[in-house]
C-alpha cells in the first residue's frame, strides 16, 4: 500500500502526535536526538539527530526535495528555556550556558523555516 502522504514532526521523541496519521495510512518522519538510532518501522522513520544535524546531513533537505508529499508539519521545540514553566531554572541554565535562550530561539526559528519550506502550511 502506498502512503497517502507524509507527516513531518520535529523535536518529536514519542511519536504520539503522528500515531493517528500513521493509522490512517500516512507515513511519518520524526526528528529528535533522543531516538538514539535510525529506525524505520510501520511507516515511521525516526531520525536520531537535532533539527540542525538533520539539515546538514541532508535528511530533511532530501525529504523536502523528494516526491514525498508532506501533508502536515509539526514541531515541538522544548519550551522550558523560554517559557514561565522553566523560569525557576533559568539562572542555573544561564550559568552553564549564557546562550541557552538564544539557542532555544534559533531552534524554534529552524522549525518554523522548515515548516514554511515543507509546503504543508
Amino acid at each position: 500500500m502506498t502512503a497517502i502522504g507524509t507527516v513531518l514532526s520535529l523535536c518529536d521523541y514519542t511519536g504520539n502526535f503522528v500515531k493517528p496519521w500513521v493509522e490512517a495510512g500516512y507515513d511519518a518522519v520524526l526528528v529528535d536526538p533522543q531516538h538514539g538510532v535510525l529506525s524505520s518501522r510501520d511507516g515511521v522513520v525516526r531520525l536520531p539527530m537535532t533539527v540542525e544535524e538533520s539539515m546538514r546531513a541532508g535528511s530533511i533537505t532530501n525529504l523536502l526535495r523528494s516526491e514525498a508529499h508532506i501533508v502536515f508539519f509539526a514541531a515541538f521545540p522544548p519550551c522550558t528555556d523560554m517559557a514561565v514553566s522553566g523560569a525557576r531554572w533559568f539562572e542555573s541554565k544561564r550559568e552553564a550556558d549564557p546562550m541557552f535562550q538564544a539557542k532555544a530561539v534559533a531552534l524554534a526559528e529552524q522549525c518554523r523555516t522548515i515548516g514554511m519550506l515543507s509546503g504543508a502550511l
